[in-house]
């Protein structure tokens, strides 16, 4: 049994065999928001590196989110399908990663989600990555490393910008990638 201060995680496995884990509640070094999301925030994380992504799906639990996991953009967009009514809150996606990029992977959401939000992650800076056709600039952008402060308080941006405000399919000039 845990300590009164975290609970187990619990694993949900459904007959689509998505990797997603319930919210981990915990009083650790948790950055405290006034809207951070709630846990019914469904959040599609795209990351190739284990490590990174193990590790940015943990900081986003612990800000309340469920989150499903894949280690490339055609997976990601596979589990995305999966999902009941395609009802992702957030697409988190690195932007470099093998079989589709991340802009392409946005893109792809965009045109099946509109309302499913983005946010691109990266190594490579922001300026560089714009300026080679990587990104948009007007969609969220971390730099990684990411911290937990840096990442709650993107959230809580991407979050409360108003819906109409929400990028769609004409950023990416409807070209295929």
């Amino acid at each position: 049994m845990t300590t009164a201060t975290h609970t187990a995680e619990i694993e949900i496995q459904t007959p689509l065999e998505l990797d997603v884990a319930a919210p981990v509640l915990s009083h650790a070094a948790t950055p405290e928001l006034s809207s951070v999301p709630s846990p019914k925030r469904l959040v599609l994380l795209a990351e190739d590196e284990p490590i990174i992504r193990e590790y940015l799906a943990l900081l986003l639990r612990e800000l309340g989110c469920i989150v499903v996991q894949a280690a490339d953009g055609e997976r990601a967009l596979d589990l995305f399908k999966q999902i009941p009514g395609m009802m992702i809150d957030l697409l988190l996606t690195d932007i470099v990663m093998p079989k589709m990029t991340g802009k392409e992977l946005a893109y792809q959401i965009g045109l099946l989600s509109p309302g499913t939000k983005v946010i691109f992650c990266s190594a490579y800076p922001e300026k560089l990555a714009a300026r080679n056709g990587m990104i948009d600039t007007r969609i969220p952008f971390l730099q990684k490393p990411v911290k937990a402060d840096t990442l709650a308080a993107k959230l809580q941006e991407v979050f409360d910008q108003p819906e109409e405000d929400v990028p769609d399919e004409r950023l990416f000039g409807g070209d295929r990638f």
